[in-house]
């Protein structure tokens, strides 16, 4: 009877470990599938994260594109004329600086020949010569033009004049 209550017990014990490793089994099982949901879960989530910056990706090279596009066909064309503006500029510049000095040495030399004195060493030298009043008349009017073409800039001065006249 020892033994039937031995054996019985041992029968119990072994009932119990498997009854704990089946327990143990289907909780690992249930642990297993949480762990594949979430596997699973993370993945999808993985899967979507990887469209939504392959779309980013596409989006960014083609705003590049564009920006290489708006660089080339806008903004290039535009600093070379504003280049080209600046140089025309100081063209302009440099020449309205020569107009300029040239103008005071126009006016320079018309003060020089409306001097009284000057003027009356040219009447007094032509009053001198045995020419008559016609040439003198005509004289006065060669030295006068003559004065006046004498500048580099007549026509320059010309055009003014009849562009103020207007």
């Amino acid at each position: 009877m020892l033994t039937i209550i031995i054996l019985v017990i041992i029968a119990l014990m072994l009932l119990g470990q498997t009854i704990a490793i089946i327990w143990t089994a289907k909780r690992l099982s249930i642990i297993g599938d949480d762990i594949t949901h979430h596997l699973r879960q993370a993945s999808e989530e993985i899967s979507a994260t990887l469209q939504q910056a392959h779309i980013t990706l596409e989006n960014v090279d083609r705003l590049t594109l564009t920006a290489d596009k708006l660089i080339r066909e806008e903004l290039t064309p535009t600093i070379s004329n504003a280049r080209l503006l600046v140089e025309n500029a100081t063209e302009t510049s440099e020449s309205l600086n020569s107009a300029i000095v040239d103008v005071k040495k126009v006016a320079g030399r018309v003060a020089y020949y409306s001097d009284p004195t000057v003027i009356a060493v040219a009447t007094n030298r032509i009053v001198k010569s045995s020419a008559s009043r016609a040439s003198l008349w005509f004289r006065g009017i060669r030295e006068a033009v003559r004065t006046l073409l004498s500048s580099n800039h007549h026509n320059e001065l010309v055009r003014r004049e009849n562009d103020g006249n207007q």
